[in-house]
């Protein structure tokens, strides 16, 4: 499938109001006028530093610092793109797709295209990403809406509680918030996570970066795709996400060395596998690596884990076996049959219980 490729330069977003990781930045401490580079921000929205001396430094507010030189300034994320990525424009069924997708009301009422144009309109970016926009590249119906911005959390909070009358608290070292109902109420709900850089889910970690730190923190290339709505451009950092996507391939992307993460990503491999997906020869080994991670989920993580991947979603009782039977032989297929009668087979009453 073709699509008409779009030149960055045209791309518009307003400035925005913080300084990007990436500006040479400057303040005072001590009566010192200092320098450095931003590098993200924090759980709570403060700006991480390494100053003129190499040193590490967080200050408590962005109201602290400003950029070096207010006349060049770091870009939008679009132009600092791996050399793989590429930006281009969906076609017209794609494109209808998203609009009705995002102009569908979230609980109480405003709709993520409207979070998105607010986000936005203030000079932060927001992408529509992973299993929503693979779902619309596949041509199939997706419910939820993941959207992952540049904005600090606290940042989106305040605006979440302006626009949706609640604001929750959502995983602040996740750097997520979800918005609208839950996966098994049926009503509609955004996923809004900030781009993560590194050590997501601890007190460390570091978000508001690019794509290319982002796309590390992903699973695969499928689910690793970035929709502008405003700007109509599909953008695919790691170049073939939107072909994987369309062509039902698994190609990992995911460069973190996370164990709790790679566990997550064992069982989604074979939730995927399940559905129809071809994993390419070298996902499938490097995988399979992961199964040594499985034990740092604890059983009764474990278990919501692959209830929240597999189960959520289906329509009763009875339909559950069957998924998670699925999932086994699968595991089995490509050798980690091991895993799947230790860890997972003799709970599957548990699993399903829990539904």
């Amino acid at each position: 499938m073709r699509f008409e490729a779009i030149d960055r330069q045209s791309l518009k977003l307003p400035q925005c109001p913080i300084p990007r990781p990436g500006d040479r930045i400057c303040w005072y401490a001590g009566a010192r006028f200092v320098e450095g580079n931003l590098t993200g921000h924090d759980i709570d929205g403060r700006p991480l530093i390494i100053n003129q001396f190499g040193n590490p430094v967080r200050r408590d507010s962005f109201h602290e610092i400003r950029v070096l030189d207010p006349y060049h300034r770091r870009g939008p994320n679009w132009d600092y793109l791996p050399p793989t990525g590429i930006i281009v424009r969906p076609n017209g069924d794609m494109a209808r797709n998203f609009k009705g997708l995002l102009n569908t009301p979230i609980p109480p009422g405003p709709t993520a295209s409207e979070l998105i144009r607010e986000i936005q309109s203030r000079g932060f970016e927001a992408y529509v990403v992973g299993g929503t926009v693979r779902d619309v590249l596949r041509g199939q119906p997706s419910h939820d809406i993941d959207v992952v911005t540049t904005m600090p959390l606290k940042w989106c909070r305040s605006l979440i509680k302006q626009m949706f009358r609640h604001a929750p608290e959502g995983e602040r070292t996740r750097g997520f918030i979800r918005i609208g109902g839950s996966p098994g109420s049926g009503d509609p709900f955004i996923d809004l996570k900030v781009f993560s850089d590194s050590l997501p889910g601890t007190p460390d970690a570091t978000f508001g970066v690019g794509f290319e730190r982002d796309l590390s923190h992903r699973d695969f290339a499928c689910n690793a795709v970035y929709f502008d709505p405003t700007n109509s451009a599909l953008i695919d950092p790691s170049g073939m996400g939107i072909e994987d996507a369309i062509h039902h391939k698994l190609r990992l992307v995911c460069a973190t060395g996370d164990p709790y993460q790679h566990a997550q990503l064992f069982i989604r491999f074979f939730k995927f596998c399940s559905r129809g997906f071809e994993p390419t020869p070298e996902t499938t080994e490097a995988v399979l690596e992961f199964a040594q991670t499985i034990r740092v989920m604890t059983h009764h993580v474990r278990v919501s884990y692959v209830r929240a991947q597999l189960l959520n979603k289906c329509a009763n009782s009875q339909d559950q076996r069957p998924e998670l039977d699925r999932f086994g032989e699968f595991m089995t297929k490509f050798g980690a049959g091991h895993v799947w009668q230790e860890l997972f087979a003799p709970h599957i009453k548990d699993m399903c219980d829990e539904c």
